[in-house]
């Protein structure tokens, strides 16, 4: 046999992700999802590695080789992205300012090679141009209307217009002209008015758009989506209209056009597909693959295709080898030689196998066609015959053109068919026409498709071979098919038994919602002796109240309807089961809730009367128990006795009915949050400074660890992680408690304990290494974070200091509100804290006033970006009793 015409080429570096040539093709560029890039020359018939790009700190996410000036750009999940150029035998890097927040997903070079385009997770494409005057490339961006990651890109062949697909189901074309590099552009299909930014055209797809491409003339644009699903649309004629094909084949990953009508995808079948396009249809013409083992079965169930995505898998199981070259998915298509205007003669694929494939079109075709892998040329001994099922003219019509819609062919030995089928009125149902290959005929001498009982009431079927089209026929009207009756009792039925269903819901929501319900039902249960057995309870029993403290018991059982019990009734355990006895109010039951006064994070907060005190409660949502949990547990086994910690009462769970309520009772603070306090009175110097004072001393506390005797009384360090004004309470006499330690965590004897959370903290508030979400966050991450916080509530009580007799305050505002607006993300925040440096505005005049100059020395030492150079809580609490001294002797 002849050998394939395909060489393949096994690298042997991992996963190859994408991979592009330069211009003569004997250098290429391969990221294999790792931080480098590697750059690869042929040597007579091998691939050999040369260069090492190292630059970028995370996975190298898409490269692109500009065949004339010979700079390649990459672009990586750091949100990054640099151009490479080769100086002196060596590639010499340049860092572009696309100005991205979040990871670079894929890069494009334009026709022109004077600018490229970066796609992004953060929602924009940064089309980013050299600055000769500067030495750098700068980006602009469009935004507008992309809604989800930008996931491919490809530029127009005029070098203005690119083409943009993304994760929002859209297939989008935008104006990227920039007047410093590009010429005034004339008139095209897609429009003629292209300020840059501009949307000239949006397609819906069926999925996430995995591939976008431009023809060789820009007038038509393809797409594919994540299901499978190729579409089309022409510029030039009725741009509203898009053709589809919808193929079996797995995901699609790649596209390439090669010429004017016809195109390349791959992906997870792990085969390229060969694709015609005219203004109707898209019609697949070939499976351009040379299968790795002929004798191998060509069919593979769903699970062994899943399973060849993953490499190590067909590593492992040796008879899972795919019956295709490459053995997993191929990731990226690229023309090899010849261009898409000229015809492109033969393209390239690389794939998660670590395999580079150099494919010969034409070579390949005639190869397949020689071993029987496709479908022949056009013979003279071929016979043609019609046919009426879905796609079967797919082959003759691509290769004799659309005049033979409803036409197929088969090579001398295959014959064709017409199956009719017929209902029990004798009235033609089904009409049947086909062509059956030789190898289809099963048995070769009498095959079952072409012969049929004489006296079969339904179906009749022939087979001819004699002529072309000897199985024409002219369909006549088929019979109606009739619906199988539904009997109408049966959904009479159904509808009666749903809508009881219906009521029984109801009814026993209703029920078990009713707290006189639940007892009886408790009672009942608890007179089973089968239930008791199991349970080593006897029947309830009355309990008679110890004589000596008649008042004590009386008390215990008081209600707050004061209705008293009769000599019959029973206060049983909240169990129903056993032995009553009388229990205990809890303190959730002595409670008498007033008015909601404050909702936040993890739920409401009310205040009550406990006793003839007013206390505060807080009422956790029940999918935030983790948070009142963790806060109890912070609260009761740390012995947390401080006058600037909010002072801890009690906890409790009460049943409402259709739901647990989480109580948390603490003092109640007159006054409130410091924010909203801020928010509507000023302070004088005295004032704000006893403010800080009690914060300082309160967060001193937190963090400092208090040894006891014998590990009793003990309390471990803890760092607070939500600190801000919000959380810190005003007393009567205006000093202030810390609150809300819901996401408090603490080191006990060295260790963090563990934590659920993700993120911490308001965002506002957020110190630059918290902000960053590194992983792997210690101890003392959390405890300069909330130091960090402390400079910024100390800034908001400066504001709002009468630092000039009454005419010195300024309006109440939080921190940052003059570079971003309310409710900022991490990401809108990481620019101004991080990458400007930027802090909370100070205003000159305070530095005219000794006590506000040092309180200034003291925040810009909390908020600085190193977080090792902060000073500590207890530092703080020092410097701030030390100011309020000075001030006292002053």
């Amino acid at each position: 046999m002849v050998a394939p015409p395909v060489k393949p080429f096994n690298l042997n570096i991992g996963p190859i992700h994408a991979h592009a040539f330069n211009g003569d093709r004997t250098q290429v560029a391969i990221t294999t999802g790792k931080e480098f890039v590697f750059i690869y020359a042929r040597e007579g018939g091998k691939w050999v590695e040369k260069h090492i790009l190292a630059e970028h700190d995370m996975a190298v996410t898409s490269l692109d080789w500009a065949p004339k000036t010979n700079r390649i750009v990459t672009c990586s999940r750091d949100k990054n992205a640099y151009v490479w150029t080769f100086e002196n035998g060596k590639w010499v890097a340049c860092l572009v300012l696309a100005r991205l927040s979040f990871a670079a997903t894929c890069v494009k070079w334009s026709p022109l090679e004077n600018k490229f385009a970066v796609g992004s997770s953060q929602k924009v494409v940064s089309v980013c141009h050299y600055e000769k005057e500067n030495n750098w490339w700068v980006a602009k961006h469009i935004k507008n209307p992309i809604c989800s990651t930008v996931s491919c890109i490809d530029w127009h062949p005029e070098n203005v217009l690119i083409s943009v697909g993304s994760y929002d189901f859209k297939a989008r074309v935008f104006s990227a002209y920039i007047r410093e590099v590009d010429e005034k552009p004339s008139p095209n299909p897609w429009g003629s008015k292209m300020p840059f930014g501009n949307l000239m055209a949006e397609f819906k797809s069926s999925g996430w758009v995995k591939a976008i491409g431009f023809s060789p003339s820009g007038c038509r644009l393809c797409w594919i989506s994540q299901d499978s699903v190729i579409s089309v649309v022409s510029a030039d004629q009725d741009i509203t209209k898009i053709i589809s094909y919808r193929g079996s084949e797995m995901p699609l990953r790649s596209l390439c056009w090669t010429s004017e009508n016809t195109f390349l995808t791959a992906g997870y079948s792990c085969m390229p597909y060969s694709y015609s396009v005219n203004s109707n249809q898209i019609t697949r013409t070939a499976e351009l693959d040379i299968p790795a083992d002929k004798n191998a079965s060509t069919t593979m169930n769903a699970k062994l295709m899943f399973q060849n995505l993953d490499k190590f898998a067909t590593k492992s199981i040796k008879e899972n080898k795919m019956n295709t070259l490459h053995q997993n998915c191929i990731t990226q298509v690229l023309p090899f030689e010849g261009s898409p205007n000229q015809g492109v003669t033969s393209f390239s694929t690389v794939g998660f196998d670590s395999q580079l494939v150099i494919w010969p079109i034409k070579e390949t075709i005639e190869y397949l066609w020689g071993s029987g892998d496709i479908s022949p040329e056009p013979r003279d001994d071929d016979l043609y015959c019609k046919c009426n099922d879905q796609d079967c003219d797919t082959e003759i019509t691509h290769l004799l053109g659309k005049d033979w819609v409803g036409f197929c062919r088969v090579p001398a030995g295959g014959v064709c068919r017409e199956v009719q089928s017929f209902n029990e009125a004798q009235e033609l149902r089904e009409h049947h026409l086909e062509c059956l290959q030789e190898h289809e005929l099963v048995p070769p001498k009498r095959p079952f498709q072409c012969y049929f009982d004489d006296d079969h009431p339904v179906i009749r079927q022939r087979c001819c071979s004699d002529s072309n089209l000897c199985n024409d026929a002219i369909i006549d009207d088929l019979a109606p098919m009739h619906a199988v009756p539904v009997s109408y009792m049966v959904i009479i039925v159904c509808i009666v038994a749903t809508v009881f269903c219906i009521i029984g819901i109801c009814l026993g929501i209703f029920w078990f919602s009713s707290s006189r319900s639940k007892t009886l039902f408790r009672r009942l249960i608890s007179r089973i002796p089968y239930i008791n057995g199991l349970t080593g309870a006897a029947p309830p029993q009355r309990r008679t109240l110890d004589p000596e403290h008649p008042n004590e018991a009386i008390a215990l059982v008081d209600r707050p309807n004061d209705r008293q019990f009769n000599d019959s009734e029973e206060i049983g355990e909240s169990s129903g089961f056993g032995v009553t006895s009388l229990s205990q109010r809890t303190i959730a039951l002595q409670i008498h809730l007033k008015k909601q006064i404050a909702k936040g994070r993890f739920g409401d907060v009310w205040v009550g009367d406990w006793k003839g005190e007013q206390v505060a409660v807080k009422i956790f949502n029940s999918r935030d128990e983790s948070s009142w949990s963790r806060e109890t547990k912070i609260y009761t086994a740390n012995s947390l006795r401080h006058a600037n910690i909010l002072r801890f009462i009690g906890v409790d769970n009460k049943d409402v009915g259709a739901f647990t309520q989480l109580w948390m009772v603490t003092e109640y603070v007159e006054h409130g949050a410091l924010y909203d306090y801020l928010e509507i009175k000023t302070v004088t110097k005295k004032q704000g400074i006893f403010m800080m004072k009690g914060i300082a001393h309160g967060l001193a506390y937190l963090h400092t660890e208090i040894p006891g005797v014998q590990s009793q009384v003990y309390k471990p360090p803890i760092a607070h992680r939500d600190l801000k004004s919000k959380n810190i309470l005003v007393k009567g006499d205006l000093s202030c408690v810390i609150a809300d330690l819901g996401l408090a965590v603490r080191n006990i004897h060295g260790k963090m304990e563990d934590i659920d959370d993700k993120r911490v903290g308001t965002t506002r508030y957020l110190s630059p290494e918290l902000l960053m979400d590194v992983p792997g966050k210690k101890f003392v991450n959390y405890v300069q974070g909330d130091v960090y916080a402390t400079a910024l509530v100390f800034w908001e009580i400066c504001r709002r200091v009468d630092y000039k007799d009454g005419t010195g305050s300024h309006p109440y505002n939080v921190p940052y509100f003059e570079f971003i607006d309310r409710d900022p993300t991490p990401s809108e925040m990481i620019p101004i804290v991080v990458e400007r440096d930027l802090r909370p505005t100070i205003d000159h005049e305070w530095y005219g006033d000794t006590m506000m100059a040092e309180i200034i020395r003291i925040m810009k030492e909390c908020w600085t970006e190193k977080a090792a150079s902060r000073l500590t809580a207890l530092n703080i609490r020092n410097n701030i009793d030390r100011l309020i001294e000075r001030e006292r002797a002053n």
